[in-house]
């Protein structure tokens, strides 16, 4: 049976991150509408700035950590990096405050979209022309970063988000999560909150010398992350996968050609993705707008703004008819799964009428019932519905399932509706 109440998306009865109820405010400015995403360290809630009637983000620090001097210190250096980079494509910061009973906490644009890690899951690999669009956009985002003399220096497809804006069909790449961003020099924004020798980002999309010499990050280091990520655009995996010591092993040999059974991608672009993946420092590219400019004139030509989020739009078919019922609009939600297996945790990727893309948690059984549980797109109120699980795809353990409504009432399919038309309605102007 299907449930609706008052219960706020913001505080789910399997993630009390936020004791939050209905109306209640962050700082007495924001009012918690749901749960967009949380990790170890904070949690980002959707919240309507009450002064301005207007939706951000608010990335708050979870309540285990929000009194430890050091993660206070990355979340405000992370508010005043993002404050002094400002640019399209990099997630733009609206405020920093301090709330007296929930700590500090960060104001940020409302993004619509997909993670590149969400569509990665769900697509495994994208195409040439959507692979150099990305890599030279976010090559002009980390030009602007690198001005500063700051590293971002945890770029993964994680920390990179498909945004569209409403009623449009423009998407831009953007880059998130500044919160271990490294000042390359004393002078500036910040301090450094670790030391040499100790390693912060993620082992899988960090260079040797940072792995395996304990050297500080430099912009080479974003440069060598982000042909890490286009690598595995291109091919579906990292080109050095696993634990640190595999990865630190891994380099021990070369990665496997990125353009090995695709016609799509010239060998030309191969070598310039290899190059920056060079064990060597030198022969990379000597700054991350060069690297831009090296994908674009590996195609020989720049491409267009590319869409990739298109797959949110029903396929139709040679005859006519549309494969797929429901137009889909990118949204980004706790979900709990419950099968008769037991409940795993994930995160909804894009919702329409009739079902929904979850990323995360475990594999339910294919084409079986479950239940799941998740806040509404407008209202935020939080539903419990049963479902199928259609269909699911692992991409290096991470779980892309395909979730069908079966009993959606139509007070929630009117919402769900509204939203969806709101975000894929062509613009007038």
């Amino acid at each position: 049976m299907m449930q609706m109440n008052n219960e706020r998306a913001s505080a789910p009865a399997h993630s009390p991150k936020l004791a939050a109820t209905e109306g209640v405010l962050i700082d007495g400015r924001y009012a918690v509408r749901r749960e967009i995403a949380s990790g170890g360290m904070g949690t980002i809630y959707e919240a309507e700035n009450t002064a301005l009637c207007e939706l951000v983000a608010v990335k708050l620090l979870n309540e285990d950590v929000r009194e430890q001097p050091a993660i206070v210190e990355r979340l405000r250096i992370e508010g005043r990096t993002l404050a002094a980079v400002r640019h399209p494509n990099i997630v733009s910061v609206r405020d920093m405050r301090t709330c007296p009973k929930l700590g500090p906490y960060l104001v940020l644009d409302l993004l619509v979209g997909r993670s590149l890690d969400g569509l990665l899951t769900s697509r495994r690999r994208l195409t040439a022309d959507e692979v150099v669009w990305l890599g030279h956009t976010l090559a002009q985002a980390l030009s602007v970063v690198h001005a500063k003399r700051l590293v971002h220096r945890d770029l993964k497809p994680a920390n990179i988000f498909i945004a569209r804006e409403p009623g449009t069909n423009l998407e831009r790449a953007v880059l998130l999560d500044f919160g271990v961003a490294f000042q390359e020099t004393p002078d500036g924004l910040g301090r450094r909150l670790t030391h040499l020798g100790e390693i912060v980002g993620t082992p899988e999309y960090l260079p040797p010398e940072i792995l395996l010499e304990h050297k500080a990050p430099t912009t080479g280091t974003d440069i060598f992350s982000l042909a890490v990520v286009l690598y595995e655009c291109l091919t579906g995996d990292v080109p050095f996968p696993g634990s640190l010591a595999a990865v630190s092993t891994g380099w021990l040999r070369d990665p496997k050609p990125a353009a090995m059974g695709r016609a799509d991608v010239p060998m030309a672009l191969e070598r310039v993705i290899l190059n920056a993946l060079s064990r060597d420092i030198s022969s990379r590219p000597k700054s991350v707008l060069e690297f831009g400019e090296q994908l674009i004139r590996a195609m020989g030509y720049k491409p267009v703004t590319q869409n990739l989020l298109d797959g949110l739009t029903p396929k139709v078919e040679a005859d006519g008819e549309s494969r797929r019922i429901h137009q889909r609009a990118g949204y980004l939600a706790p979900m709990r799964i419950t099968s008769a297996e037991g409940a795993c945790d994930g995160r909804t990727e894009d919702i329409s009428e009739g079902g929904a893309l979850v990323i995360g948690g475990q594999r339910p059984p294919e084409d079986t019932e479950v239940s799941v549980r998740f806040p509404l797109p407008i209202s935020g109120a939080v539903v419990s519905i049963q479902a199928r699980a259609k269909w699911c795809r692992t991409r290096r353990g991470t779980h892309a399932v395909g979730i069908e409504f079966l009993d959606l009432p139509e007070t929630a399919r009117s919402e769900i509706a509204r939203y969806v038309a709101a975000l894929s309605r062509p613009s007038m102007a």
